[in-house]
């Protein structure tokens, strides 16, 4: 992990999956998501007995389908990661505010679409600038708005605040497919893993709004 301020602030952030640990052929993502290397399909279920090993994304306080989402993550001193990020000096990593950013987009990509797609994925960021740091205790509020959406990629503006100060801005491409597009006999894959994703939903989605509304000044 790097620190905020030496992540990249333009484009050709290197694209990565979000919600979908496999691509279209159906190998398994190495990197954070603790994959040790490409691996078939059903490392995918494995992981989705447990809809996720981590979620930077705790609540979901505001949504206009379609439009725009307001989710908030807490930081706790419970995370791991916080005792390397730094040491006497926790923060969170720019890469995941990145990555809470690119969460909330997919939530809101998901229910324009009514969960069409098992797999949306962020593939690319760009202007992506970073304010303050994101201290335990602290809660960064994300805000996502799509600003384009074709056939298969919607593109989105996001920021990050805390406290009313912005901490991270960006713009957003997610992809979004089916593993049934390439392989059709793992249509059946393609809807665990959709609802899965309804039930994470369910438990993340807690209108506040009066907290959307301060969300927008």
């Amino acid at each position: 992990m790097q620190h905020p301020g030496s992540l990249p602030g333009a484009a050709g952030v290197v694209a990565c999956p979000l919600f979908s640990l496999v691509d279209r052929e159906g190998h398994g993502y190495t990197g954070r998501f603790g994959f040790p290397g490409p691996g078939p399909l059903c490392a995918v279920q494995a992981v989705f007995r447990r809809p996720m090993r981590f979620t930077l994304i705790d609540r979901i306080v505001s949504l206009e389908p379609g439009a725009r989402i307001v989710a908030v993550k807490n930081l706790s001193m419970a995370e791991e990661y916080l005792a390397d990020h730094f040491p006497g000096f926790p923060v969170m990593p720019g890469v995941l505010m990145l990555e809470a950013m690119a969460e909330a987009g997919a939530w809101l990509v998901r229910t324009r679409e009514d969960f069409a797609h098992s797999m949306v994925v962020l593939r690319k960021a760009s202007n992506v600038k970073y304010g303050q740091f994101v201290e335990p205790g602290q809660t960064l509020t994300v805000s996502v708005e799509i600003v384009d959406h074709s056939d298969d990629e919607t593109k989105i503006k996001a920021r990050g605040m805390v406290g009313g100060r912005l901490t991270v801005v960006g713009r957003l491409a997610l992809g979004r497919y089916n593993l049934a597009d390439v392989h059709p006999e793992r249509a059946g894959t393609d809807e665990q893993i959709r609802r899965q994703l309804r039930e994470l939903f369910a438990l993340l989605y807690h209108p506040d709004p009066e907290f959307a509304a301060t969300a927008r000044e």
